[in-house]
């Protein structure tokens, strides 16, 4: 007796491969921008002497890309801001960050100048700080900012603002190397993005080979 097809579970098979070969795509296309950034950071920190940045070139930075340069300029007098959750050598450490007015400019820029076990970190007064600029990650799982505690977890421009009593800030975060505890920056990005596409692509496979041994076997 010949069975019927399995029009259902063909349907959901259907979906779920599709879905897993999506997260494959999707993975692949993660390394292709991960190759690419990494490409950049090498780039960057292969000169000496970085490039001079002014304030366009920090506003077209797209999210998830990075530039090294230097800024000309000067620290505010405002409080310094406390972020905690960096991890330096090992251990959990303090960054301080400072807000840097970009010279010819009413634009401020935020700058990490120093990562320390303990908040005895001096505040930096130099003229031009020469970094990283990246546009971090929000991450929800972090406790909410206490300014009158002063302990940051996240970058809020809002919560930096008005802590700081200036407007103009930019969305980015420098992280500066001419100071005397730098924090670290990874020069070399973690790519596990292969590996991942060719788990999901397997995954694909497998549940196209159950389908096959449940419904296309002998009886």
């Amino acid at each position: 007796m010949q069975r019927k097809f399995p029009v259902i579970p063909t349907l959901i098979c259907l979906m779920g491969v599709t879905l897993l070969c999506g997260l494959g795509f999707w993975q692949i296309e993660r390394l292709q921008w991960k190759n690419n950034l990494q490409a950049e950071l090498d780039k960057a920190f292969a000169l000496q002497t970085p490039d001079r940045l002014n304030v366009n070139d920090i506003k077209t930075l797209r999210k998830g890309t990075m530039l090294r340069g230097r800024l000309d300029g000067e620290f505010l007098d405002s409080p310094v801001a406390i972020f905690m959750g960096r991890i330096k050598d090992g251990r959990a450490v303090q960054s301080v960050v400072q807000p840097f007015q970009i010279k010819g400019t009413d634009t401020i820029i935020a700058v990490e100048t120093g990562c320390s076990a303990k908040r005895d970190l001096k505040n930096a007064t130099a003229k031009t700080v020469t970094g990283l600029i990246r546009t971090p990650t929000v991450s929800y799982f972090l406790p909410d900012n206490s300014s009158s505690q002063n302990e940051w977890w996240n970058f809020d421009i809002g919560d930096l603002s008005a802590y700081w009593g200036h407007q103009n800030i930019l969305p980015v975060l420098m992280t500066a190397e001419n100071v005397e505890f730098p924090c670290p920056v990874e020069k070399k990005l973690r790519n596990d993005h292969l590996s991942y596409a060719i788990f999901w692509f397997i995954m694909a496979g497998v549940l196209c080979v159950m389908w096959v041994l449940r419904f296309l076997k002998r009886q």
